[in-house]
């Protein structure tokens, strides 16, 4: 469950913070797994749900679209996804349509703008502060 290591991501972000999860697929399969995302873990305050046959195959375009639209109506101040492929598939084509640059692979979250990700080379970490101001952070 990959999903929960993305919701801890974001609980740690501050003790203020009010979670809302994004859910897409079509049928009936899809709503009653909003009914039990809504109660795997108490910072979550709401679920978001696209019901469409466009999200029946997980494609990363109509996923990328459906980010940018509730990013520009709801104004989040960061967007966060689990490290997987379909996670890492849909963030960097989101963050172009957002304008913003997404921070990948971060392992731990210490403040609302900095970040710790591992180097490549000799497996150090390396901490990420983002000085400039953006819309939101997608990691």
């Amino acid at each position: 469950m990959r999903f929960l290591s993305a919701i801890a991501a974001a609980a740690s972000l501050s003790t203020h913070t009010s979670i809302s999860l994004l859910l897409a697929g079509s049928g009936p399969s899809l709503h009653q797994a909003a009914q039990h995302a809504a109660s795997c873990h108490p910072s979550i305050s709401q679920v978001l749900v696209a019901d469409s046959d466009k999200f029946t195959y997980p494609l990363a375009e109509p996923w990328a679209q459906l980010v940018q639209l509730v990013q520009q109506k709801n104004g989040f101040s960061h967007v966060i996804a689990a490290s997987g492929s379909f996670g890492k598939n849909i963030l960097p084509r989101a963050a172009a349509l957002l304008d913003v640059s997404p921070v990948t692979d971060v392992v731990a979250i210490s403040e609302s703008r900095q970040f710790v990700r591992f180097i490549l080379f000799f497996r150090l970490k390396s901490l990420i502060i983002l000085t400039f101001m953006q819309l939101c952070e997608l990691f």
